[in-house]
């Protein structure tokens, strides 16, 4: 696969101007698992695509599908950005004890299309 890491940055309400090296890698998802998102939050959610040399992402697209009725997941327009080999869009909402799954599809300088998705739950989040 040439995803390699789906990336979640620990940000406040608005989309930061920082460097994606700030981000917080938090590695592949296993096969039925979710990553917990409160509904009240607006999250940066990225991804780390493995390229070969020479190659760049010309283009990138993010889509959400819910995998129950009334999910509630939205990315917020005009969020989606492309730095070297990362994808990266601001998500918000959710609803309570449901679940979404969040997809990116990327165009490369080498004409490869490329996608990678992982799913969500939304639930109450501890601070850890």
């Amino acid at each position: 696969m040439i995803l390699t890491h789906f990336i979640l940055f620990m940000a406040g309400a608005a989309a930061p101007a920082v460097a994606l090296p700030l981000w917080r890698r938090v590695g592949g998802q296993e096969p039925g698992a979710f990553i917990l998102k409160s509904p009240d939050s607006r999250i940066e959610f990225g991804m780390d695509w493995t390229l070969d040399e020479g190659e760049t992402i010309t283009g990138s697209t993010w889509s959400i599908s819910q995998l129950e009725p009334a999910g509630g997941l939205t990315v917020v327009p005009d969020t989606a950005r492309i730095e070297g080999a990362l994808t990266a869009v601001l998500v918000e909402g959710g609803v309570f004890r449901r679940t979404a799954t969040l997809k990116n599809r990327v165009t490369t300088s080498a004409g490869r299309v490329l996608s990678g998705s992982f799913s969500m739950r939304f639930g109450d989040v501890e601070a850890g």
